[in-house]
């Protein structure tokens, strides 16, 4: 399946019926085995697949250059598919040569224009160290991320790696879980990711953060009783859970806790 595409002069419609291609299209697999290796072809040759003959006729399409690579981070098959309209001018063996060296730095330039553009993403919207960005596409699979989004991840989920997101996030939702918040929005066919270490404040239900809020700002029992119209004892039972959910002891601390939370 194709997870992302970027067209030069093909119309979108292009994608789905090159898509469709690859059923019938055998030489394609040949190619998956031989990467980094240029693939030729010619829609107009008698023993073209009929829907790649059926493709070129559609598009004026003659001759065709092909390579792939596989992305050792993402995991997935990276394609480069050039074509002619001339049916007198073939690509050439030398043509095939510069492909093949140019392709691993293509890849490589990619991905570093991915994770700066994510950087740039990342500072423009004011979010720094607890903050990071990743795309994928609407399966799942992660297509650029930065390091702080996988250590991010793994914090969550104990051991994850890879270049997929763990199956309880859902790609087009937002998770919240026990240290991660992950928010998704569109762009372009893909996904733009946003993972953030939640606060230990955030842990506390919308009762016990009010209780933390009040001692935040010096007030007593009797008056957190007062301001929030309950019992003492009560105050002290949201205490003592405040105190196990953010891990401290002191209503000094408390104070900080609350204050590093977002807003």
């Amino acid at each position: 399946m194709a997870h992302s595409t970027f067209l030069l002069g093909l119309p979108g419609s292009y994608t789905q019926e090159w898509d469709a291609l690859k059923a019938e299209d055998h030489a394609l697999g040949d190619l998956h085995q031989e990467q980094g290796r240029c693939q030729l072809f010619d829609c107009r040759d008698q023993t073209a697949a009929p829907a790649l003959a059926a493709l070129g006729q559609r598009y004026g399409l003659a001759h065709g250059l092909r390579i792939v690579l596989t992305d050792d981070q993402t995991r997935l098959g990276v394609h480069l598919t050039l074509f002619r309209e001339d049916p007198a001018a073939p690509f050439i063996a030398l043509e095939c040569q510069l492909v093949e060296w140019l392709m691993p730095h293509l890849l490589h330039a990619e991905r570093e224009s991915c994770l700066r553009t994510l950087a740039t993403l990342r500072d423009s919207q004011g979010s720094f160290d607890e903050t990071a960005l990743a795309v994928c596409d609407r399966y799942g699979v992660l297509l650029s991320m930065e390091p702080g989004f996988a250590a991010l991840l793994a914090g969550e989920w104990e051991g994850w790696q890879g270049n997929r997101l763990p199956p309880a996030c859902d790609p087009q939702g937002t998770y919240q879980g026990r240290t991660l918040q992950l928010d998704a929005q569109p762009l372009g066919d893909l996904l733009l990711l946003k993972a953030r270490r939640r606060s230990s404040a955030e842990r506390l239900s919308a009762r016990e953060l009010e209780v933390a809020q009040c001692f935040a700002l010096g007030q007593t029992y009797k008056e957190v009783a007062r301001s929030l119209g309950m019992a003492p004892a009560t105050v002290r039972h949201h205490l003592r859970r405040i105190y196990e959910k953010l891990g401290v002891n002191r209503k000094a601390q408390i104070a900080q806790q609350v204050a590093a939370a977002p807003d």
